[in-house]
């Protein structure tokens, strides 16, 4: 079976199961899906994956952010503030993936190999 036939059959299935659309259908996903990536809706990636593109993508919009808002005037060295960012990605990261991962195995859906 194809990538798109494997994406309809997971997208009905989340459908089916009352997982907001927002949150299998993401904005990253969709991008990536235009762009002619071949993304996974959340709920069918690994744990680690997840962690890791959850924990990077917040960790470096909360870094840049923090940094021209706050750190910056607070005389905060580069090296601490890029030490937070990666703690913060980590600690996001991590939270997310478990809820992500709680919420996929409370709703009993398909892994993404069974589709």
């Amino acid at each position: 079976m194809c990538f798109e036939e494997k994406y309809q059959k997971a997208i009905k299935e989340l459908e089916a199961s009352g997982i907001w659309k927002s949150s299998y259908n993401p904005p990253l996903t969709r991008a990536l899906n235009a762009l002619g990536f071949k993304a996974r809706p959340p709920h069918y990636v690994s744990p680690l994956k997840l962690a890791a593109v959850f924990g990077f993508s917040f960790g470096m919009i909360w870094g840049i952010f923090m940094w021209v808002a706050l750190w910056r005037f607070m005389n905060l060295t580069p090296p601490l503030a890029v030490s937070s960012s990666i703690f913060a990605g980590f600690l996001f990261g991590a939270i997310m993936s478990a809820w992500t991962r709680f919420v996929a195995k409370r709703k009993k859906l398909s892994h993404w190999d069974d589709l």
